[in-house]
Parts: C-alpha cells; sequence; structure tokens
C-alpha cells in the first residue's frame, strides 16, 4: 500500500497542521538561565559575552525542558563541558583564515559522522556540537576587535565551560533537593495504566543505569502479561482472570512504592501462588506463573542479584561489523552531510560573507536520511521562513508608517521569547520567527530578502545533493515492514525447530528494528502523530517480546520431535501475515491455542501462540483505526 499525496497544497497541510503550540516551560527555563548567567558575568564584570550566553543559554534550556532523567542530564552537562569549549576555540580558529576554517569543518564533519554511527543520542547531540560551532563562529565572533592567540582561546574555552556550569547547576540541584522527581515520576509511570508508554521508554533508556534499566524489563515483563490476561478475558470470560488481576494490580501498586522510597523492599508473592495451585486452567496457570517470575526478577533486582540481557542491543553489538559498507545508510547519510556542509560552506565563504552560515544551517538542517524526508524539511523551512517575511514586512511597514519604533523592540522580545518555546517541540516550524526576529531587529526589510535567498539556496544544495549522491530512495512502508518482521521471526522459529542456524535470520530482524525505529521517531517529530505511533511501537514490542521468548526457546529445545508444533506456529504466523497484507481484519479465534499438560514445549508453544494472538490483535485495532494507513500516508 503507498498512498501518494495529491498535490503540494495537501502536504503542506499534512507538515503545518498538528497541535502547535509553544513550550511554556521551555520559555521560562530558557529565560531563566539566560537572567541568571547574565547577571552573573556581569556581576563580575565580564562583558562581550552575551551573544556567547545566549547561544549557549538555548541549547541547555532545551535539553532541560525535555522530560529527561537527572542521571541523563548529568551526562549530557558532561559532554557540553568537552564538546561546546572546543567548539568555540574551533570558531575562534576559524576567523583566521579559510583554511583553518576548512580543517576545522573537516573535524567537525568527522565527529558527526562517527557519532552518527553510534545512535540516535550521540547524533543529536554531536549535531548540536556543530550546531553551536557554526552559530558561535556567526554570531559570538563576527564583529572580534582582538588579536586571536592562545591565551585568547582558553579565555574564551573557560568563559564557554563557566557558562555551561552556571546553565545546568540551578536545575541539578533542584533535582538533587528533590530526588530525581522527573526520573522517578516517568519510571513509576511505566507501571500504571497511562499513554506513551513507549515514549517513557525511551527516555528511560537514555539513562543507561543498570537499576533503571531492569525496572524498565520488569515492566515490559508485567505489560506483556496483563496484554495475555485481558485477551484471555476478552475471549473466554474466565472469571478466575479477575481476581488474578486484582492480585497483580495490588503487587503493581507495591511496586510503584518501593520505587518511591529509598529501602530495597521485596514483593509478597504467597496470594499468587496460592491462585496457582487452586487454578486448573492450563492457560491461567501458564499466566501465573509468568506473573510470578516477574515479580521474581523484581525482588532478585532489589536484592543486587539481577542484570537484565536486552535482546535488541545485544544484537545491536553483535552485527556492528556489518554496519561499515554503503549499504548502511548511516554511512550514505554521513557522506551526504559531509559533501553538503563542505559545499554550502564554500558558498557561505565566497559568495556571501567569510562569517555567513546562513547557507550553511539551511543545508543541515535539511539534510536527511532518506530523501522524502529531506523534502519534508526543505517545504517547512521554505514554508516557515516565506509566513515570517510577509508577516515581519506587513507589521513593520504599518508600524514604521505610524512611527511607533517602540513596537518593534516589543515584537522582537515577544518573538525570541515564542522561539524559545517552540524550538523543542517544533524547531522545524520555528523559522517564520526567525525571520520575523531579524526584520524587527535590522528595522530593514531587505535583511529578511536576503535571508529567505539564502535560505532557498541551502534547501537547494540539500536537495540535489540527497538525490544524486548515494542516494536514499528508501520507500518504506510500515504496513509491509511489520510484515516482514513477523515472516522472518517465523523463519527464526522454524529454524529453532530444526536445530539449524538462525544468525541470518536475527540479523535481518536487527535491520528491521532499526527502521522502524528511525521512521517512527520521523513521523513522531515532523507530523507528530502520537497516538499512531503508540500503536505500531505496541506492536513492535509485543514482536520483540515473542523474539525474546523464542530465543529462550532455543535453550529448552534438543533433540525433540516437534513436527507437529512447526505445522501449528507456521499457520499461525501466516495468519498473522496475512492480515497484514490483505488490510482486513481478521476473526481472532482462527489464531489456534493449545491446551495440554504443562511440559517446557508445551509452555513455550501456548506462549508462543498468545503472543501471536495479541500480536493479531493490535494489528486489527490499527487496521481499524487506519493507523497504517496515516502512518504510511506520510512516509
Amino acid at each position: 500500500m503507498n498512498i501518494k499525496h495529491k498535490n503540494l497544497i495537501e502536504k503542506l497541510d499534512l507538515l503545518v497542521c498538528d497541535d502547535f503550540h509553544p513550550n511554556y516551560v521551555s520559555i521560562l527555563i530558557i529565560t531563566t538561565i539566560l537572567l541568571i548567567t547574565t547577571t552573573f558575568f556581569h556581576l563580575i564584570n565580564i562583558h562581550n559575552v552575551d551573544t556567547l550566553i545566549l547561544i549557549t543559554g538555548i541549547f541547555i534550556g532545551i535539553v532541560l525542558s525535555l522530560p529527561l532523567p537527572l542521571t541523563y542530564i548529568r551526562k549530557i552537562m558532561l559532554l557540553f563541558l568537552i564538546m561546546l569549549p572546543i567548539a568555540t576555540i574551533t570558531a575562534l580558529l576559524s576567523c583566521i583564515s579559510p583554511m583553518i576554517q576548512f580543517i576545522c569543518i573537516l573535524l567537525w564533519i568527522l565527529f558527526f559522522v562517527s557519532c552518527n554511527l553510534l545512535g540516535n543520542s550521540l547524533k543529536t547531540l554531536s549535531f548540536v556540537g556543530v550546531l553551536y560551532y557554526l552559530y558561535t563562529f556567526h554570531i559570538a565572533f563576527s564583529n572580534i576587535d582582538f588579536n586571536i592567540t592562545l591565551s585568547s582561546m582558553l579565555w574564551y574555552g573557560l568563559v564557554t565551560i563557566l557558562i555551561v556550569i552556571i546553565e545546568f547547576m540551578p536545575y541539578i540541584l533542584y533535582c538533587l533537593y528533590k530526588h530525581d522527581p522527573v526520573g522517578r515520576k516517568i519510571l513509576t509511570s511505566l507501571f500504571k495504566n497511562e499513554d506513551k508508554f513507549y515514549k517513557k521508554l525511551e527516555i528511560l533508556y537514555k539513562t543507561h543505569d543498570t537499576y533503571t534499566s531492569n525496572m524498565i524489563y520488569v515492566a515490559l515483563l508485567l505489560k506483556s502479561n496483563k496484554k495475555v490476561c485481558d485477551y484471555l478475558y476478552n475471549q473466554y470470560k474466565i472469571r478466575q482472570l479477575e481476581t488474578l488481576d486484582k492480585i497483580t494490580q495490588t503487587l503493581t501498586s507495591n511496586i510503584i512504592e518501593i520505587i518511591n522510597t529509598p529501602h530495597r523492599h521485596v514483593l509478597d508473592t504467597e496470594e499468587l501462588e496460592d491462585l496457582y495451585a487452586t487454578t486448573t486452567d492450563m492457560r491461567i496457570k501458564n499466566l501465573i506463573d509468568r506473573y510470578i517470575k516477574a515479580y521474581d526478577v523484581f525482588n532478585n533486582i532489589q536484592e543486587g542479584k539481577y542484570i537484565h540481557l536486552d535482546v535488541e542491543k545485544s544484537m545491536k553489538t553483535t552485527y556492528r561489523r556489518d554496519y561499515l559498507t554503503l549499504e548502511n545508510n548511516d554511512i550514505r547519510y554521513g557522506i551526504q552531510f559531509m559533501i553538503t556542509f563542505i559545499l554550502s560552506r564554500i558558498i557561505d565563504v565566497f559568495f556571501v560573507t567569510f562569517h555567513s552560515t546562513t547557507i550553511t544551517t539551511s543545508a543541515l538542517f535539511t539534510t536527511k536520511n532518506t530523501l522524502s524526508y529531506t523534502v519534508d524539511k526543505i517545504l517547512m523551512k521554505i514554508f516557515g521562513n516565506i509566513i515570517g517575511l510577509v508577516f515581519a514586512i506587513v507589521v513593520s511597514t504599518i508600524i514604521i508608517h505610524y512611527n511607533q519604533l517602540y513596537l518593534l523592540n516589543i515584537l522582537c522580545v515577544m518573538c525570541v521569547l515564542l522561539l524559545f518555546g517552540f524550538i523543542p517541540n517544533h524547531s522545524d516550524k520555528s523559522g517564520f520567527l526567525v525571520m520575523a526576529t531579524l526584520v524587527f531587529i535590522s528595522k530593514n526589510q531587505f535583511v529578511g530578502l536576503n535571508r529567505i535567498t539564502y535560505v532557498v539556496i541551502g534547501c537547494m544544495i540539500s536537495l540535489i545533493i540527497g538525490y544524486y549522491i548515494f542516494p536514499i530512495h528508501e520507500k518504506i512502508n510500515m504496513t509491509q515492514t511489520v510484515t516482514k518482521k513477523i515472516g522472518h521471526i517465523n523463519n527464526l522459529l522454524e529454524n529453532i525447530l530444526k536445530t539449524e542456524s538462525i544468525e541470518g535470520e536475527l540479523h535481518e530482524i536487527f535491520i528491521i528494528n532499526s527502521k522502524i525505529k528511525t521512521h517512527l521517531e520521523r513521523l513522531e517529530n515532523t507530523y507528530h502523530l502520537e497516538s499512531e505511533v503508540e500503536d505500531i511501537r505496541e506492536i513492535h514490542a509485543m514482536t520483540n517480546n515473542l523474539l525474546e521468548v523464542i530465543i529462550n526457546l532455543k535453550l529448552e529445545i534438543k533433540n525433540t520431535q516437534s513436527n507437529n508444533l512447526i505445522k501449528q506456529v507456521n499457520e499461525n504466523f501466516k495468519t498473522c501475515i496475512n492480515s497484514i497484507d490483505s488490510n482486513k481484519t481478521i476473526n481472532i479465534n482462527e489464531i489456534t491455542v493449545p491446551l495440554s499438560n504443562k511440559t517446557p514445549l508445551r509452555e513455550y508453544n501456548l506462549w508462543i501462540m498468545e503472543y501471536a494472538s495479541i500480536i493479531v490483535d493490535e494489528i486489527n485495532k490499527s487496521i481499524e483505526n487506519e493507523t497504517f494507513k496515516k502512518l504510511n500516508q506520510n512516509l
């Protein structure tokens, strides 16, 4: 299924017509840290660093306005303490000559490309470093009136370190005083029946903290068990499941209380074990057993005895060697980024001015890892700047005509404050505020016309390079991608049951997981389709749970005769795949759930079939809600 946009107006409507409002917390945080830092430097009689404070404050304010745990904030602060002073020093060095600037650019390109291969978080933070270098060079040092020496570079490097410390410390001290409220709040919310479960997971994964990672694993186990419980109840209306649900809700509430206390308490699962002893239904017995195992994992974590091995993370480590080829889109994107950076800087330096970076930043902002994504960014960039220019020209013309110039200053301040609020969630669409601010500050409409010319040139550079230099024409279709993943899981299970190698299938699943994650982030960040993306993340997570169960099954199977199981698994997975391919819902009872005496192989069989059933159930819901249709339309 591939739905194309009928015309440009429809495309622009999809890009700009969403929940578009400023982040007021971001406005408050950035304004506060700028006031604190500026006041401090003026009190100690250090001047001529206001622009450096402004640039640093905006980047740090964006970080602090996001709901990130304190442990991750501290890591970002440490990275900024190293990266931003280096950016300041290289920006000063670049002021000496074009040749030195070219060398500095090559070093920053190498840094970004390396981080791009390591992951999304490092990729984003390294891009911040590149932007900080360009903005510092363009704004802070465009009119320097001193000789650039080693001492002056070290001085500005130390000033940058001091700015970073002053701007981060109030927030960090507040979090320490409140015992890291953001991190605990997000962690405990995983155990509640709240929205955006997988979005919160993405935030918590950034902590790289063993305890948090293990608690995430417990939350995922309980969530998948809850899915099975709800599925069984909806299908068979078994009363004992109501009792099970009440017991598990009480235990989960206890988990939330334990996380919020400094003491390492453990859970009492005696009531759950009693229910297991009195239950005769194999489906419920198996589910209770999995609940008990999940709570045992939690107790082991509390006693410091458990470290969870993340299957997806281990796969990523295993297949890192396959990254360094041109088949990898990250490598191709890195090459595109390098050529875009160099070409746009050459045009900026030799055809505009030595300190101009408008073409460069426009080109870098719109260079993305697929051609269709690049086109989306270009449309937003140009469209936003045109709106800002028209608005600024009309308003400034009226104000200048009536000789009320003070109003331009007021509007400029308002635009800057709104910019602080739009940058965290709508950075791609805040170009109209940048344009309006420039016109209001300069009181010259031709400044806006020049800027939009440079923006268009930068966008054309990114478009041309994206189209001709190692083009990534990847037409991702979420429907087909999910289908393909389920198909590979089916093949992997067959290989396990036939005692054949699973390396090839694991590799393919790893590649698909990377694509799903990348494109879901794009859909969420560009089109703000949060609910639709969360639905697919649910399916993605359930297939990962299924994958983990199947890998654990490999440890159980030796020389078991499993012909009937292979046939049953094939039929169930074909039902899953056909339901997605046909874009039609199916009867959930078509999935066979065998009932028999409990043996390790039968237990895994039941587990696998339940997960397969839930995946189909989730797919049915997504088809009914046109989730796949909406996502494919925007890809």
